[in-house]
């Protein structure tokens, strides 16, 4: 069972895939699949409405059009959008009603997450960053490659030209244990502002209801393990093609570098 915190989060992720996918729908011809009935027997067609004159007409092309291989691919692509859509409507409605259960007193199915374990300046520390170890997977299918590493996704690329930008030493896929289990989370950066490191996951395909749910449960994992978010690691999410904005990850690297900056402070106050 999923903590409250991560179960929040992932209504989060959904609203954001929701608003999305809604977004690209919009902005796309509204082409359908469906069948003509002619003669006692049926035909497959595409369909689509034009306006002319004020007046909506439908339109129907079947295989035989010298359209049809035009329209398919936007055919398709919209029904695969459309279904997503329905699916995570359903997820977002049984993370609500979870939720809702426990704010009324429903006793969760398993006991709740410990209390994230508190984290010394030492395991972040400039030391403990030159002895994380890169994955080095060379065998990445469809890889970008920038510098001495390949990168798995464009997205993941802009985020370490972004940080070479910055001046940030980072390491690509460090290897790291979290209760027994060998993790690689996307990027350990080291910020030399606040003399500590920190973690970056890049969540590349949250439209993706598998992929949403694995990634939650490895959140809840990085949380149980006492690495929170917002200090220790920062998620960036990409909601389908398109859908990434490097700004949103500067953004989050000067909130995290200011939480840090202000818990140090406060700590040498104590």
């Amino acid at each position: 069972m999923f903590s409250t915190r991560i179960i929040q989060t992932g209504i989060r992720m959904c609203d954001r895939s929701i608003a999305s996918i809604e977004n690209q729908l919009q902005n796309m011809p509204s082409i359908t699949f469906g069948r003509h009935h002619r003669k006692g027997h049926q035909e497959e067609v595409l369909r689509y409405y034009t306006n002319s004159n004020g007046n909506r007409k439908k339109v129907e092309v079947s295989r035989a059009s010298p359209r049809w291989n035009d329209l398919l691919p936007l055919a398709q692509r919209r029904a695969r959008l459309e279904e997503t859509l329905e699916s995570l409507k359903k997820e977002k409605k049984a993370l609500r009603d979870m939720l809702l259960g426990r704010s009324v007193g429903s006793s969760p199915t398993t006991a709740p997450a410990a209390a994230p374990n508190k984290t010394s300046r030492e395991e972040y520390s400039y030391d403990a960053w030159n002895k994380l170890q890169e994955a080095q997977n060379r065998n990445i299918a469809n890889g970008y490659e920038h510098g001495r590493h390949l990168f798995r996704s464009k997205s993941e690329l802009l985020i370490a030209e972004l940080l070479e930008e910055l001046g940030l030493e980072y390491k690509y896929e460090p290897v790291i244990k979290i209760n027994g289990k060998t993790r690689w989370p996307d990027f350990a950066v080291y910020c030399p502002e606040i003399n500590r490191y920190f973690f970056i996951e890049h969540l590349g395909r949250m439209d993706e209801a598998n992929y949403r749910a694995d990634n939650l449960a490895k959140m809840e994992a990085y949380e149980k393990a006492g690495i929170r978010n917002g200090i220790d690691i920062i998620y960036t999410v990409e909601f389908g093609e398109g859908f990434f904005n490097l700004d949103s990850v500067f953004g989050k690297l000067l909130g995290l570098v200011a939480a840090q900056s202000y818990s140090l402070t406060r700590n040498a106050r104590a």
